[in-house]
This record gives C-alpha cells, sequence and structure tokens, in this order.
C-alpha cells in the first residue's frame, strides 16, 4: 500500500490554493452542464426498448415478482423495472423517477471512486482533494450520459455499474485493507454484488473481476502473496461462477433456441474488445438519430486509451513491491471493463467497429477512463498537488485541457438529443391525432408492427404524453410537414410518400423487416424511387449514405407508375439503381440511409435506417 503523504507536502500559498479552487470550478463546468443537459432532455414519450420494458414488466395489469425478475434483452433489470413501475404508478409515466435514479447512481459510482482516493492519501487537504473529485466528476459524468440519463432501459448500467464498483471497493478494503475495517468490506462487496447481478448481464462480472485482479496483483507482487488472499480469492471464484452460471442456464430457459444468442467468431470479438472501452468517446449511430463519428480521431483515441492502460501496466510493475488496496480496487474496474467487452465481443462482434460504439454502453466503458484517471491523478499528486505555485497553474492546465477536449463533444451530443426530443414529442402529438403510417410509428420503434402493438395498450390507458391527448391532437394539428434544419436537412423524411427504398439485392420492401444478409463477395444492390413532393418533380439525385460516407446511385430512371400514382407526368424519371461493389462494405451490421437532394440544390431528405449484414 502506498505510504500516508505528510500534509506538510501540500503547503503552499493561498494564492496557489485560490488558484487551485479556481481549477477546480472550471473542471465542474463539464458534470453540471451534463446535468442540466440531461435535465432537460426528460421526456414523458415512451419509445424504444422502454415500451418493451414497460409491456414486460406488467405495469397495467400488476406488477409481480415473475414480471420483475423476467429476462429482457439478455438482462435482468429490476432497478429499472422498479422505477418505471413506481414512476408510472406515481407520475403516470413522466420518466422522472428513472432519471433520477440513474443521476444518483452516476453520482454514486464517482462518490466511491473519491472516496478510495480519499483512503489511498489520508494527507489530502480540501483543495487537493476537491480538484480530484471535479477530474474524476469530469470522466465519468459527462455528457455521454445523456442518452442513458432520458432512456428508462439505460438505467441499468448505471445502476449495475454503481454496484460493481461498490462490491469491488469492498472487495479491495476486505483484502488489502486495514483490519478493522475487513468485515464492513466484506459485506459492501457481498450486497452490491447481489445487486449488480440483477440490475444488468454485465453485473455479474464483478466478482470474476475481482478474482482476476486478485490473480494478477498476486503474480506481480510478493508482499502482496504474503496477504490471506486465497481464501478470499477462491470464494468469490466460486460464487461467481455460480453466479454466471445461473445467469445463464435462466437466460437460455427463457426463450426459444432460436432466439438465444450464438457466440461470433474470435476476429470480431478482440475488434469489438479493442473498441470498447476506448471508443467511449464516440459513437456511430441511425435510429433514432443521425450520428456519425470520425474515424481518424476515433482511432486515435482508442489508440491512446490502450497506450495510457500500457503505462499503467509499466507503472504498477515499477511499484510491485507496494501494490495495496487502491490498485487491488482500479485493476479490478479495469478488468470488469475489459470481460464485460469481451463477453459483449462473442455476441456482438459482428458489428463494424464503429458501430460497435453503441450509446447505451458508455457508463461501462468510461469506468476504464476513470480508473486510469485514478492511478494516474495518485502518481502524479506530488506533481499537482504539491507546494508552491507551479501545482496550482498545472491544475489549470489539466481542467482546461479537459474542458478543451470533453465539452465540444457533449455540446453536439446536446443538440442532436433536442433535435431528436423535438421529433419525437412531434411524433407523439401526431399519433394522439389519429396518424398510425409507418413512417410515425418507426419514431417510437424500430419493428413497425410490433411498435404499433406497444403503443396501443398506453395510448388506451392515458399513460405517459397520451394523458395530454387532446392537447397533443391540437399541437399536431399546428405543426408544419416540415422544419428546415441546419446544413439544409429536413427533420422529418415521410417514408413512402418522398420516397420508396424498394429492394436491398433480394430482399423487397426491407422496411421493418430483418436486416438481408450478404456475404462479403456479393455487391449490394439497391433500387427504388425518390420525388420531391412539396415542388412536384423528381429529386435533384439520390445518394446511398453508410458509415459516414456518401455513394452515388444512379438517379432518372423511367418509373411511369411512380407518375400515375401520384398523377403528375412529371415524375416519371424518378427511380433509382445504386449497386456498391463486393468488399466495399466490411464485415458486420452496417447501417443504409438514401440522401435524396430536393430539387432547390439547397436542402435534402435523410431517410430511416435499413439495417444490413456483411458476412
Amino acid at each position: 500500500m502506498a505510504p500516508p503523504i505528510d500534509p506538510a507536502t501540500f503547503t503552499g500559498s493561498v494564492r496557489s490554493r485560490w488558484v487551485g479552487w479556481l481549477a477546480v470550478v472550471c473542471l465542474a463546468v463539464i458534470p453540471s452542464l451534463a446535468i442540466t443537459a440531461a435535465a432537460g432532455l426528460v421526456h414523458d414519450v415512451p419509445w424504444g426498448d422502454h415500451l418493451t420494458l414497460f409491456r414486460d414488466t406488467g405495469v397495467l395489469e400488476g406488477i409481480s415478482a415473475e414480471s420483475l425478475f423476467r429476462f429482457h434483452n439478455e438482462h435482468l433489470i429490476v432497478p429499472t423495472r422498479l422505477a418505471v413501475a413506481a414512476d408510472y404508478a406515481i407520475w403516470h409515466g413522466a420518466n422522472l423517477l428513472p432519471a433520477i435514479a440513474t443521476l444518483i447512481f452516476a453520482v454514486g459510482i464517482v462518490a466511491i471512486e473519491v472516496v478510495m482516493f480519499r483512503r489511498s492519501l489520508p494527507g489530502l487537504p480540501a483543495v487537493g482533494l476537491a480538484f480530484v473529485a471535479a477530474v474524476l466528476a469530469a470522466v465519468l459524468l459527462n455528457g455521454r450520459l445523456t442518452w442513458t440519463l432520458t432512456f428508462p432501459i439505460l438505467l441499468q448500467h448505471v445502476s449495475a455499474n454503481f454496484f460493481v464498483v461498490a462490491a469491488l471497493a469492498g472487495y479491495a478494503i476486505a483484502v488489502a485493507g486495514r483490519q478493522e475495517g475487513r468485515r464492513r468490506g466484506w459485506g459492501l462487496c457481498l450486497l452490491a454484488a447481489a445487486g449488480a447481478a440483477v440490475s444488468s448481464a454485465a453485473g455479474v462480472f464483478a466478482l470474476p473481476a475481482a478474482a482476476a485482479a486478485t490473480i494478477l496483483l498476486a503474480i506481480l507482487s510478493a508482499p502482496f502473496r504474503r496477504r490471506p488472499w486465497r481464501g478470499p480469492l477462491a470464494a468469490v471464484i466460486l460464487v461467481g461462477v455460480a453466479v454466471i452460471g445461473a445467469y445463464g442456464l435462466a437466460y437460455v430457459a427463457s426463450r426459444p433456441a432460436e432466439h438465444v444468442r450464438t457466440a461470433t467468431n474470435l476476429a470480431q470479438a478482440i475488434r469489438f474488445t479493442a473498441y470498447f472501452p476506448g471508443g467511449v468517446w464516440f459513437r456511430d449511430g441511425g435510429w433514432p438519430i443521425i450520428h456519425h463519428a470520425e474515424p481518424l480521431v476515433l482511432h486515435a483515441v482508442v489508440l491512446g486509451f490502450w497506450a495510457a492502460l500500457g503505462l499503467v501496466a509499466a507503472d504498477l510493475w515499477r511499484r510491485r513491491e507496494s501494490l495495496g488496496e487502491f490498485e487491488l480496487f482500479h485493476v479490478a474496474v479495469l478488468a470488469f471493463v475489459l470481460g464485460t467487452a469481451a463477453a459483449g465481443g462473442l455476441f456482438r462482434g459482428g458489428m463494424s467497429p464503429l458501430e460497435a460504439l453503441n450509446k447505451k454502453y458508455a457508463p461501462t466503458a468510461l469506468l476504464a477512463w476513470g480508473s486510469l484517471a485514478s492511478l494516474g491523478l495518485r502518481r502524479a499528486v506530488p506533481w499537482l498537488l504539491g507546494e508552491g505555485s507551479a501545482p496550482a497553474a498545472r491544475q489549470v492546465a489539466v481542467a482546461a485541457a479537459l474542458v478543451a477536449a470533453i465539452l465540444p463533444g457533449d455540446v453536439v451530443e446536446y443538440r442532436a438529443w433536442t433535435v431528436w426530443k423535438r421529433e419525437l414529442h412531434q411524433a407523439a402529438a401526431s399519433y394522439a391525432a389519429g396518424d398510425r403510417s409507418d413512417s410515425l410509428i418507426r419514431r417510437f420503434f424500430e419493428n413497425v408492427n410490433m411498435g404499433r402493438r406497444l403503443l396501443a395498450p398506453i395510448a388506451a390507458d392515458g399513460g405517459y404524453c397520451f394523458a395530454r391527448a387532446e392537447q397533443l391532437a391540437a399541437e399536431a394539428r399546428s405543426v408544419p410537414a416540415a422544419v428546415l434544419t441546419e446544413s439544409g436537412r429536413l427533420e422529418r423524411v415521410p417514408d413512402h410518400t418522398d420516397y420508396s427504398l424498394e429492394s436491398i439485392n433480394d430482399q423487397s420492401f426491407p422496411l421493418g423487416k430483418p436486416p438481408p444478409r450478404l456475404a462479403r463477395e456479393t455487391p449490394l444492390t439497391v433500387a427504388g424511387w425518390a420525388i420531391d413532393r412539396e415542388a412536384g418533380r423528381p429529386a435533384a439525385g439520390v445518394e446511398l449514405v453508410c458509415g459516414g460516407r456518401s455513394y452515388e446511385v444512379r438517379y432518372g430512371l423511367p418509373r411511369p407508375d411512380v407518375a400515375e400514382y401520384f398523377k403528375q407526368p412529371g415524375l416519371v424519371d424518378s427511380g433509382f439503381r445504386g449497386i456498391l461493389s463486393a468488399g466495399t462494405l466490411p464485415p458486420g451490421e452496417h447501417m443504409l440511409r438514401l440522401r435524396l437532394r430536393l430539387s432547390d440544390g439547397e436542402h435534402f431528405l435523410e431517410t430511416s435506417g435499413y439495417p444490413v449484414i456483411v458476412e
């Protein structure tokens, strides 16, 4: 264990302490804005997996133990289901309770990290501890949680992570901490591990991560090997294996064999594992909003993560004779994140590297960055928090660098979700006014038929936004059909009125159907029609968009049936056909969109996403 630091080490001038507090204030901007943005994005419209969660929990029929512990998307998500049910009972579906609970869990993760840091440096003064807390809050609680805070189903990730971090902190205290606190450490470990297991599938990896960290530190450190670690190690391995085994058997038994996911190949799993923790600051999305990452920057940051992890590993090796509670805790957290990534890669590795960076994984991946930051801060304490004015200036520099690196992405994230919230509210208004079109239902749920079935009972019960059905219907009548946004994109794309993607290779009318699967050596062909409906003429052109790149599509093919349907002869040359050569798209799942350029040459429509799997 690292020795305590003499408080005299931190004696600085009053001016340097004030500069240190200035750095704390600068860093606090990041989590403060994230919390403010999330609060502004909370909504009362059910959508996505929230709908299936609501159905499976049986809120309208009365929640039961069976529905509470039923599997959902490979997860046991008891805290989320309780929050959704209680929110419906108290506020009839305002989504306030899930958002509040998520925020509490997220702040709790930061609090545990700060407590463990404080235990490793008992002599740290208030300004130093505040600086450490502000850095960890900026890394762990930023705009990448915006998605999580506004979507109840994803409470599972933050709640599971809170319990995992608490369990690993308790384990580290029990195994490597001071003698007087070990009994409390074991109690915290076992209770939190149970909470993690019922929060999310990832939560079952808490105890295996603790075991992996113990084995690693015992290999590295002779003094650590002399601690009574063998008994605790055997216990966590046995309990961890039992929990994972029970979880797996329950999952397999809960659903038909054809719906149980099978493992993918090793190369895909390794790729997923590599991008999962390092790429948390980026994502490539289509539904419900378009959000593309810059590949070069993404790759650079992923490499930077692994380089930082290598530096931490080298530092642990150099200090292998003095490893203790603090190091055991953070090595266990890193083992948890990487173990979660490896397990996820076995079943989700078919995604491309960018598509693997799904929004919902941000809370878990951020834990790895938090541990790297905490271990780095612990080693940099004399440089950052030592005597004199230079450390205070360094604190300001670190704060400025973090704000510059994190805040711009948070602003982009907030703007994107602000547009999404407005569109979702408009969709709810149209639904309340009687619109049941496929394009509208896809705003709530990707599978149109299932979305229609899931929305109906909630609307009939007057739950969530539908308690204001008359107000929403009045709003729908006053909303224009399309509203222009920046860059010329139109927010709303009326499927099958401005365009129709009629085929992707051999699959006809792919909207709402399972993704077509293509061999990599097979070209990808799309065909359909597109018009500028408002102008009453053909579109100026059509492009196929995938992974942030666009591909030209042959446009202007004769479609007399389209002209006859719309009773406008000028639309006869509105057909398109495009072919991507074999090998253009790498293996994995891709989201295809059409970009329809309008006849004014300035604006365009970008359609809903159509998933395609290249094998």
